[in-house]
């Protein structure tokens, strides 16, 4: 993590009065994680916490991990395009949807395939489905 992201953090801590507990919580980590950032001694982060991070903070995910000449020239960079697809989810499904995508970036083989199955079961219930999507549906 560079060092101007991780002065960000304590500054946001600062100007919120937060506690690097309760930073952490808003970031799905402890209280050792946000000490961690603080100091730059972070080389990942998982990215449940990286976006609720750059979220909180007002700093483009990129930014935690590459300087600036390379964010503006190496676009073909994964995270940059996870980036550029959950700010486009987020804009579109609303802060739920991308945590949902954030979740399932997160889960192994076995738990996506159970994540697909159990969203498969709600859809086929009516009640939790739009009227008119299952009209689309019946119709094809």
């Amino acid at each position: 993590m560079n060092k101007e992201i991780s002065e960000k953090i304590k500054a946001y801590r600062d100007e919120h009065e937060l506690s690097q507990a309760e930073f952490g919580k808003l970031c799905y980590v402890q209280r050792a994680a946000v000490s961690k950032w603080e100091k730059g001694q972070v080389t990942n982060m998982t990215p449940k916490s990286l976006f609720a991070v750059s979220d909180l903070i007002g700093v483009d995910p990129r930014e935690f991990y590459f300087d600036n000449w390379e964010r503006k020239y190496n676009n073909n960079n994964k995270l940059a395009t996870e980036s550029n697809i959950l700010d486009s989810v987020k804009s579109m499904y609303g802060k739920e949807a991308s945590d949902l995508l954030i979740d399932y970036i997160q889960l192994n083989e076995l738990g996506k395939k159970k994540l697909i199955e159990n969203a498969s079961d709600l859809i086929s219930m009516s009640k939790y489905t739009f009227q008119e999507k299952r009209d689309e549906k019946r119709a094809l």
